[in-house]
């Protein structure tokens, strides 16, 4: 009797330790909904319920004899009915057990419709989703770590939910998996963030680098750390050259302290600078004149932090307006000359009249 009363603590111990590490699993996931969805009041006094649930459950002498039935209950209503994740149990062959109200609500389906049902086989999954599922989930079952992965959701009436899955594998006594734990968090808002950041980036990148005009950024220091291939070019240096230089090193000496007092008064105080102008060198000593504007950038305590400058080589412009200037003296010497002329002709026109 008293082997078999040891062994029924032991067996108690074992799944008393068990269910401690699952409401740690999914307080863990609750403490991550908590970054992914707009009610974050709910998760919160979720939360708070299952972490008073594991220090008592803790703190209690007898948590394999006492109330245990009566604390299996009150873990499934927190955990599976008011949970802002997906959450489903699974056997080993992936037949849906148990599922909470957030699965129902995310696929649109009724308990009658998934209980039973292989999870592998129903219709809630994309088909590209499905075949990760089953891959992980086979995987796991045959005792395979399987880290966090995505999959998309798609419901009855055909809209589609990304969400985060993980699993955690439920063993009895002996250690062989009977069960599959898996919660759901919805990461749909994140992902659509995600995926308009992708694509301003993207847009961003296409204008940085097919852009004619040159991008750098430089520390306060004056140091290179990006620039786009415009900018290399127009200075005919290779990219681990680039990285060695300041803006300083690329421009005449002349310009130097004008370029100081445009930081200093423009660029620090109001974050960005009027279009001036001035004279870079190339690697090969030539020296050519650019416009260029620049903006403040400021870390999170609002302390300068960098400076981006778009500049444009204005060599061909100035050439331009130098050969209009030019053309206009040229005329303005020719309107001379004619006027000249004229005004001779008429003088030599008046003295003929004169003398006759």
């Amino acid at each position: 009797m008293q082997k078999e009363k040891n062994h029924e603590n032991d067996k108690g111990g074992f799944k008393m330790h068990r269910l401690m590490g699952l409401i740690s699993e999914i307080q863990w996931n609750l403490e991550l909904a908590q970054k992914e969805v707009k009610d974050k009041k709910q998760i919160a006094e979720t939360l708070k319920k299952v972490q008073a649930l594991k220090k008592e459950i803790k703190d209690s002498n007898q948590p394999a004899k006492t109330g245990k039935a009566k604390k299996d209950k009150e873990i499934y209503e927190i955990i599976f009915k008011h949970s802002p994740l997906g959450i489903a149990l699974l056997d080993k062959k992936g037949t849906i057990l148990e599922a909470n109200p957030t699965v129902y609500d995310w696929t649109g389906y009724r308990p009658e419709e998934i209980i039973g049902k292989n999870a592998l086989q129903m219709p809630f999954f994309t088909t590209s989703s499905k075949l990760i599922v089953a891959k992980n989930f086979f995987q796991r079952i045959r005792g395979k770590k399987v880290d966090p992965y995505e999959v998309t959701f798609k419901g009855k009436e055909g809209s589609e939910k990304v969400a985060l899955l993980e699993a955690v594998l439920i063993k009895n006594i002996k250690g062989e998996v009977i069960q599959d734990l898996v919660m759901f968090t919805d990461i749909t808002a994140r992902k659509q963030i995600e995926e308009k950041l992708r694509e301003s980036e993207e847009r961003y990148r296409k204008l940085y680098e097919g852009s004619q005009d040159g991008y750098v950024l430089v520390d306060m220091e004056g140091n290179i750390k990006e620039f786009n291939e415009s900018y290399r070019k127009m200075l005919g240096y290779s990219e681990k050259e680039l990285y060695t230089k300041t803006y300083v090193d690329l421009t005449p000496e002349k310009w130097h302290k004008m370029e100081a007092e445009i930081v200093k008064k423009q660029i620090i105080p109001q974050g960005y600078s009027e279009i001036y102008q001035k004279e870079y060198r190339k690697k090969d000593g030539t020296i050519f004149p650019i416009e260029l504007r620049t903006y403040l950038i400021k870390d999170k305590q609002g302390k300068p932090q960098a400076m981006w400058a778009f500049i444009r080589d204005v060599t061909k412009r100035e050439k331009t307006e130098e050969e209009l200037k030019n053309k206009v003296r040229e005329l303005e010497s020719m309107n001379k000359l004619m006027v000249g002329r004229e005004l001779k002709m008429v003088e030599m026109k008046k003295e003929i009249e004169n003398r006759k």
